[in-house]
């Protein structure tokens, strides 16, 4: 991290051009942004080949929405916040843990985009399934779902 406010070179690297990856590969350039003094975190660079969900967050964006976010936008409010200790707080004397803020931005958009779902337990009953299935999308906007940027951009 750079604490003279300055943007540094992100970290890590894509896959390459397997079927694979270019049928499911998510390139992403990931920041997180602390919400309190907002420093920002060194980016890093990966490809993922799936959007992993926890279905009880999930729900939770969805009921604290008032049920009416789109399927996009529960998927990003859903990886777009995490709480976690600050360095740039702890050097100023706080040392609680505080809400970051995940920008994703994305290479290109994979041909077909894979959506994992992950229950709290193993033990997930009928009526947790079907309440929430109605709020999975069969189709999804990535324009609206991912910000794109040039090919081999950040």
């Amino acid at each position: 991290d750079s604490d003279d406010g300055r943007e540094r070179e992100p970290v890590g690297r894509w896959w390459g051009d397997s079927v694979v990856s270019q049928s499911f590969g998510l390139n992403v350039t990931e920041t997180q942004r602390c919400g309190r003094c907002g420093k920002a975190s060194r980016g890093l660079r990966f490809t993922k080949m799936f959007q992993m969900v926890s279905t009880e967050q999930w729900r939770t964006i969805w009921v604290e929405s008032g049920e009416r976010l789109t399927a996009e936008g529960l998927l990003r409010k859903t990886y777009s916040h995490s709480e976690r200790p600050c360095g740039g707080c702890i050097k100023r004397g706080v040392s609680d843990d505080v809400e970051f803020v995940t920008e994703q931005r994305v290479s290109r958009p994979p041909d077909y985009f894979s959506l994992l779902l992950v229950w709290d337990g193993a033990n997930a009953s009928s009526s947790q399934i079907a309440s929430l299935l109605p709020l999975l999308p069969l189709t999804i906007d990535l324009a609206e779902l991912l910000d794109v940027s040039p090919q081999g951009g950040a």
